[in-house]
Protein backbone atom coordinates (compact mmCIF):
# COMPACT_ATOMS: atom_id res chain seq x y z
CA UNK A 1 0.00 0.00 0.00
CA UNK A 2 1.43 3.18 -0.92
CA UNK A 3 2.06 5.68 1.71
CA UNK A 4 -0.98 8.26 2.64
CA UNK A 5 1.33 10.41 4.63
CA UNK A 6 4.91 12.24 4.15
CA UNK A 7 7.39 11.20 6.97
CA UNK A 8 6.60 14.67 9.20
CA UNK A 9 3.09 12.91 10.27
CA UNK A 10 5.40 9.97 11.84
CA UNK A 11 7.26 10.36 14.80
CA UNK A 12 10.73 10.26 14.75
CA UNK A 13 13.19 8.49 16.90
CA UNK A 14 13.58 9.95 20.10
CA UNK A 15 16.14 8.84 23.11
CA UNK A 16 15.84 9.82 26.64
CA UNK A 17 19.52 10.33 28.66
CA UNK A 18 18.51 8.98 32.66
CA UNK A 19 20.77 7.39 35.34
CA UNK A 20 20.65 4.31 36.18
CA UNK A 21 21.94 3.68 40.06
CA UNK A 22 23.91 0.10 39.76
CA UNK A 23 21.89 -3.05 41.77
CA UNK A 24 25.49 -4.58 42.55
CA UNK A 25 27.81 -1.70 43.15
CA UNK A 26 25.73 1.24 43.29
CA UNK A 27 27.28 3.13 40.85
CA UNK A 28 25.56 5.71 38.90
CA UNK A 29 25.75 5.85 35.35
CA UNK A 30 24.38 7.52 32.12
CA UNK A 31 21.93 5.34 30.15
CA UNK A 32 20.56 6.15 26.53
CA UNK A 33 16.86 4.99 26.87
CA UNK A 34 15.07 4.50 23.46
CA UNK A 35 11.65 6.05 24.05
CA UNK A 36 10.72 6.16 20.13
CA UNK A 37 12.16 4.35 17.30
CA UNK A 38 11.06 5.16 13.56
CA UNK A 39 11.69 1.76 11.96
CA UNK A 40 12.43 3.89 8.80
CA UNK A 41 14.89 6.02 10.17
CA UNK A 42 16.57 4.17 12.27
CA UNK A 43 16.65 0.28 10.61
CA UNK A 44 19.70 -0.50 12.68
CA UNK A 45 17.89 -0.53 15.71
CA UNK A 46 15.06 -3.31 14.74
CA UNK A 47 17.48 -6.31 15.03
CA UNK A 48 18.14 -4.60 19.09
CA UNK A 49 14.72 -4.93 20.18
CA UNK A 50 14.14 -8.47 18.35
CA UNK A 51 16.74 -9.79 19.70
CA UNK A 52 16.28 -7.67 23.61
CA UNK A 53 19.85 -5.87 23.71
CA UNK A 54 18.23 -2.38 22.91
CA UNK A 55 17.05 -2.10 26.76
CA UNK A 56 20.48 -3.90 28.18
CA UNK A 57 22.68 -1.80 29.96
CA UNK A 58 26.08 -2.66 31.70
CA UNK A 59 27.72 -0.91 34.61
CA UNK A 60 30.78 0.33 33.32
CA UNK A 61 32.32 0.55 37.07
CA UNK A 62 31.97 -3.36 37.90
CA UNK A 63 30.43 -4.85 34.51
CA UNK A 64 26.85 -5.81 35.98
CA UNK A 65 24.70 -6.60 32.96
CA UNK A 66 20.93 -6.16 32.80
CA UNK A 67 17.55 -5.06 31.31
CA UNK A 68 15.96 -1.73 31.86
CA UNK A 69 12.35 -1.64 31.67
CA UNK A 70 11.03 1.58 30.21
CA UNK A 71 8.08 2.20 27.80
CA UNK A 72 9.03 2.67 24.07
CA UNK A 73 7.12 3.07 21.18
CA UNK A 74 7.88 1.81 17.71
CA UNK A 75 6.41 2.69 14.38
CA UNK A 76 6.69 1.75 11.34
CA UNK A 77 5.80 3.86 8.41
CA UNK A 78 6.21 1.28 5.52
CA UNK A 79 4.16 -1.92 7.66
CA UNK A 80 1.99 0.85 8.56
CA UNK A 81 2.69 -0.59 12.56
CA UNK A 82 2.65 1.18 16.14
CA UNK A 83 3.68 -1.20 18.67
CA UNK A 84 3.49 0.57 22.63
CA UNK A 85 5.60 -1.15 25.17
CA UNK A 86 3.97 0.18 27.99
CA UNK A 87 5.46 -0.06 32.05
CA UNK A 88 1.51 -0.63 33.45
CA UNK A 89 -1.78 -0.79 33.39
CA UNK A 90 -2.16 3.00 33.52
CA UNK A 91 0.09 3.87 30.85
CA UNK A 92 -1.86 0.93 28.96
CA UNK A 93 -4.84 3.43 29.20
CA UNK A 94 -3.45 6.05 28.03
CA UNK A 95 -1.87 4.24 25.05
CA UNK A 96 -5.50 2.83 23.96
CA UNK A 97 -6.64 6.21 24.37
CA UNK A 98 -4.12 7.57 21.77
CA UNK A 99 -4.36 5.11 19.63
CA UNK A 100 -8.29 5.29 19.13
CA UNK A 101 -8.27 9.06 19.29
CA UNK A 102 -10.59 9.76 16.27
CA UNK A 103 -8.07 12.53 15.20
CA UNK A 104 -4.98 10.28 15.18
CA UNK A 105 -4.37 9.34 11.50
CA UNK A 106 -1.73 7.51 11.63
CA UNK A 107 -3.49 4.89 14.67
CA UNK A 108 -6.16 4.82 12.28
CA UNK A 109 -5.14 3.76 9.10
CA UNK A 110 -2.38 1.89 11.47
CA UNK A 111 -1.77 -1.89 13.10
CA UNK A 112 -1.93 -0.81 17.06
CA UNK A 113 -0.83 -3.05 19.67
CA UNK A 114 0.03 -2.61 23.49
CA UNK A 115 2.41 -4.81 24.88
CA UNK A 116 3.23 -4.92 28.98
CA UNK A 117 6.83 -6.12 28.85
CA UNK A 118 9.62 -6.39 26.47
CA UNK A 119 9.52 -10.09 25.57
CA UNK A 120 6.18 -9.18 23.81
CA UNK A 121 7.50 -6.22 22.43
CA UNK A 122 10.62 -8.24 20.11
CA UNK A 123 7.79 -10.78 19.25
CA UNK A 124 5.64 -8.26 18.04
CA UNK A 125 8.46 -6.24 15.96
CA UNK A 126 9.99 -9.77 14.61
CA UNK A 127 6.15 -10.81 13.52
CA UNK A 128 5.53 -7.39 11.82
CA UNK A 129 9.11 -7.35 10.30
CA UNK A 130 8.12 -11.04 9.07
CA UNK A 131 4.56 -10.13 7.27
CA UNK A 132 3.06 -12.75 9.97
CA UNK A 133 -0.38 -12.13 11.61
CA UNK A 134 -0.02 -12.10 15.36
CA UNK A 135 -2.81 -13.29 16.16
CA UNK A 136 -2.25 -16.42 14.23
CA UNK A 137 0.89 -16.75 16.16
CA UNK A 138 -1.33 -16.41 19.69
CA UNK A 139 -3.31 -19.14 18.62
CA UNK A 140 0.04 -21.26 17.51
CA UNK A 141 1.27 -20.85 21.16
CA UNK A 142 -1.44 -22.46 22.63
CA UNK A 143 -0.35 -25.64 20.04
CA UNK A 144 3.02 -25.36 21.75
CA UNK A 145 2.11 -25.22 25.25
CA UNK A 146 -0.43 -28.14 25.02
CA UNK A 147 2.39 -30.25 23.27
CA UNK A 148 4.55 -29.66 26.02
CA UNK A 149 2.18 -30.28 28.81
CA UNK A 150 1.16 -33.82 26.78
CA UNK A 151 4.98 -34.18 26.62
CA UNK A 152 5.30 -34.23 30.58
CA UNK A 153 7.36 -31.16 29.70
CA UNK A 154 5.68 -29.16 31.90
CA UNK A 155 2.59 -30.13 34.33
CA UNK A 156 -0.80 -29.23 33.67
CA UNK A 157 -1.52 -26.39 35.88
CA UNK A 158 2.27 -24.82 35.09
CA UNK A 159 2.23 -21.31 33.81
CA UNK A 160 3.91 -21.73 30.35
CA UNK A 161 5.18 -18.49 28.38
CA UNK A 162 6.30 -18.68 24.57
CA UNK A 163 7.46 -16.27 22.42
CA UNK A 164 8.89 -15.95 18.98
CA UNK A 165 12.39 -15.45 18.85
CA UNK A 166 13.54 -16.08 15.02
CA UNK A 167 12.46 -17.41 11.83
CA UNK A 168 15.17 -19.14 9.60
CA UNK A 169 15.43 -19.05 5.94
CA UNK A 170 13.37 -22.05 5.65
CA UNK A 171 10.35 -20.73 7.67
CA UNK A 172 11.08 -22.69 10.70
CA UNK A 173 9.66 -20.66 13.75
CA UNK A 174 12.13 -20.38 16.95
CA UNK A 175 10.13 -20.14 20.01
CA UNK A 176 11.37 -19.29 23.57
CA UNK A 177 9.40 -21.19 26.53
CA UNK A 178 9.65 -20.32 29.44
CA UNK A 179 7.93 -22.86 32.67
CA UNK A 180 8.64 -21.55 35.90
CA UNK A 181 12.93 -21.02 36.08
CA UNK A 182 13.53 -23.43 33.10
CA UNK A 183 13.92 -21.87 29.57
CA UNK A 184 13.78 -23.95 27.02
CA UNK A 185 13.71 -23.55 22.90
CA UNK A 186 10.96 -25.21 20.60
CA UNK A 187 10.95 -25.00 16.64
CA UNK A 188 7.81 -24.91 14.36
CA UNK A 189 7.79 -25.53 10.75
CA UNK A 190 5.60 -22.61 9.29
CA UNK A 191 2.96 -24.71 7.91
CA UNK A 192 2.15 -24.83 11.70
CA UNK A 193 1.13 -21.30 11.51
CA UNK A 194 -0.41 -21.47 8.95
CA UNK A 195 -2.84 -23.78 9.98
CA UNK A 196 -3.98 -21.08 12.28
CA UNK A 197 -3.75 -18.11 10.39
CA UNK A 198 -5.92 -19.85 7.66
CA UNK A 199 -8.79 -20.87 10.49
CA UNK A 200 -8.95 -16.49 11.54
CA UNK A 201 -9.57 -15.88 6.98
CA UNK A 202 -12.51 -18.47 7.21
CA UNK A 203 -13.56 -17.06 10.85
CA UNK A 204 -15.89 -14.05 12.54
CA UNK A 205 -12.53 -13.45 14.13
CA UNK A 206 -11.30 -11.53 10.83
CA UNK A 207 -11.86 -8.13 11.32
CA UNK A 208 -10.86 -8.40 14.49
CA UNK A 209 -7.72 -6.31 15.23
CA UNK A 210 -7.86 -5.49 19.15
CA UNK A 211 -4.91 -3.37 20.64
CA UNK A 212 -3.81 -6.36 22.95
CA UNK A 213 -3.57 -9.59 20.91
CA UNK A 214 -2.27 -11.37 24.21
CA UNK A 215 -3.21 -15.02 26.17
CA UNK A 216 -6.57 -13.24 26.85
CA UNK A 217 -7.85 -12.98 23.54
CA UNK A 218 -6.46 -15.74 21.97
CA UNK A 219 -8.49 -17.78 24.33
CA UNK A 220 -11.68 -15.89 22.78
CA UNK A 221 -10.30 -16.61 19.55
CA UNK A 222 -9.74 -20.02 20.08
CA UNK A 223 -13.27 -20.76 21.10
CA UNK A 224 -14.54 -18.85 18.44
CA UNK A 225 -12.61 -20.28 15.75
CA UNK A 226 -13.24 -24.19 17.40
CA UNK A 227 -17.18 -23.27 17.32
CA UNK A 228 -17.04 -22.22 13.75
CA UNK A 229 -14.97 -25.26 13.35
CA UNK A 230 -12.85 -23.55 10.86
CA UNK A 231 -9.92 -25.00 11.98
CA UNK A 232 -9.23 -28.10 9.52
Amino acid sequence: MEDCFDESDWSSTDIDRVDITCPSCGGIFAFDAWTLVNARQNPEVVPKIIDGSICEFTCPSCGYSAHLFHPCLYVDPDKKVCIYLVIDEDMALRAEAMFTDLDNKIAATSLCRIVLDRYAFAEKVLTFQEGLDDRALELLKFGIKGSLKAQGLADVDDEVSVHLVGINESGTMSFSVMCGEDVFSSDMERGAYDLFANAIVKSTVVDEQPLCVNTVWGEHALDVIEAEGTLD
